[in-house]
């Protein structure tokens, strides 16, 4: 699989969207950024959002000085490496589609272990603060798009980890 990422052309925001990622990005707690992101926002987005056969798909939706806002489009079997944000907070929004988060731990070597796995259904939102590491991603049998809506404060970061052998993402 490629490791490129596809950032296309951002598609205009509505008023009501642009709102939400003002809010998100002005809470004061990551619950904040939670209620924000906890409306009608499948009714704000397109229908049809940009994918990639090769990679998840980001486009980024919005970006002031506190907070960057993407939207992440994943065709089944599609996943994140493991990461984590490098001290910065993400917290996202399953819009469309199941999203399956596996969580993982470093073992005594650095190399990342899976300790567990959720899947998370539409309207779901969920915070990855601190040095959490994981990955995310599609189900390859789901024959479904996911769509995720991100939030990062301040900015969106990984730190790619290792797998130990036979604990990819």
């Amino acid at each position: 699989m490629s490791s490129r990422l596809v950032i296309p052309d951002a598609f205009p925001l509505g008023e009501p969207l642009a709102a939400v990622f003002v809010e998100a990005a002005g809470a004061e707690r990551p619950e904040g950024v939670a209620r924000a992101l906890s409306g009608d926002l499948a009714s704000m987005l397109p229908d049809r959002v940009p994918t990639d056969d090769a990679r998840y798909c980001r486009t980024e939706l919005w970006r002031d000085d506190r907070a960057v806002a993407l939207l992440i489009a994943w065709l089944p079997g599609q996943f994140s490496d493991i990461h984590d944000h490098d001290g910065v907070e993400c917290v996202f929004r399953v819009v469309r589609g199941v999203a399956v988060e596996r969580r993982y731990a470093l073992d005594t070597e650095g190399l990342a272990r899976l300790e567990s796995e959720d899947r998370f259904l539409p309207g779901s939102v969920i915070a990855s603060l601190g040095d959490d590491i994981h990955s995310l991603g599609n189900d390859a049998s789901s024959g479904e798009t996911l769509v995720t809506l991100h939030v990062y404060r301040p900015d969106a970061r990984m730190r790619v980890h290792r797998a130990a052998e036979g604990e990819g993402a």
